[in-house]
């Protein structure tokens, strides 16, 4: 690995955090912006993980 691919690979992978930083403290509504996405994939995926099994509902009606 040279330095070339070394100073490539840290530009892509520290850009675009570099350019969401400085986002936030140039555009304050980029903060609540990044605050209400950051909560609502986090409520996605806290849905997503306590959804019963296909099992389990059957279960459920089962025994209704």
């Amino acid at each position: 690995m040279n330095w070339k691919e070394f100073i490539s690979g840290i530009i892509l992978y520290f850009l675009p955090i570099a350019i969401f930083v400085v986002s936030i403290f140039v555009i304050p509504n980029a903060l609540w912006v990044a605050i209400s996405i950051i909560w609502i994939f986090t409520s996605l995926f806290y849905k997503l993980l306590t959804l019963p099994d296909s099992q389990e509902r059957r279960e459920r009606n089962n025994s209704f």
